[in-house]
This record gives structure tokens, sequence and C-alpha cells, in this order.
């Protein structure tokens, strides 16, 4: 199935895109996944306006493109909604911190079993992979 253009879902959804949601929803489909309010600004350079930035954040979310959840220490993560960015995990190196996307088509084949096997619909995937990156595995 062929993922929606997202710009096209968004305007048919009613909102105007401007340069900054173009950049957040740019982000968001370049790969960015389980962001913070406060990295969206980082990565998006706007740092002087973090109150636009979240007012984006929930339109977006409200218009069906992202979805949150809470991180530890309760800080809100945003992603895709899986109809944009394929279903995947993260691996998580418990040494620097690095978190690098994971995508497996075999947790997919998992993802619909379950849906079969349960008679549930999986809105949203969050799996977390630890261990050591490959960096800080040659530095021990």
């Amino acid at each position: 199935m062929k993922e929606p253009d997202p710009y096209t879902f968004l305007r048919k959804a009613g909102l105007r895109m401007t340069p900054l949601k173009r950049s957040i929803v740019d982000l968001f489909m370049s790969g960015g996944c389980r962001l913070s309010a406060a990295e969206v600004c980082r990565r998006t350079g706007c740092m002087n306006d973090r109150s636009t930035v979240y007012r984006c954040l929930r339109s977006l979310t409200d218009a069906g493109f992202l979805r949150h959840g809470l991180g530890s220490g309760g800080v809100v993560l945003y992603r895709c909604d899986r109809r944009f960015f394929p279903d995947h995990g993260h691996f998580r190196c418990g040494i620097c911190g690095k978190t690098i996307p994971v995508e497996n088509r075999s947790a997919g084949e998992f993802f619909r079993e379950m849906e079969s096997a349960y008679g549930v619909s999986i809105d949203s995937v969050d799996f977390m992979l630890e261990g050591k990156c490959a960096k800080c595995s040659k530095r021990r």
C-alpha cells in the first residue's frame, strides 16, 4: 500500500502549510522519530519561538499526521502516524545514548499476526532494543 503524500493529506485536513510546518513534516518524513518539542525546535532551528512549534505539533497531531506518547520522565515525544512512515522500532546505546531507527519486515509480519490472533487493531508501534552501538562496542 502506497503511503499518502503528507502535504496533500494535511491540506485536505484544512491546514495551511507554513514554512515551519513544512520543516517539521520534512523532519519526521526523513526519519525523525520520538522527538520532543525541544528537539523539534533544535532540529528545525526555531529556537526563539517555541510556542509556535508547540502549536504546529498540536495541529499536525490533531490532523492525524503525528502521534504522541510519553517518554522517560513524562516528556511528550512525537512520531509520524504509521500511514506516513513505516512501523519501526529503535535501538538505544546504553553508553552514549545514541538512538537509531530499526526497520524490519518480520516485525510487520509479527504485528499483523498479533492483530489476527487476538482480534486487535494496532494503531502505533514502539519497541526499543538496548545495548552498545558500534562505536561504544569498539571502545570496550
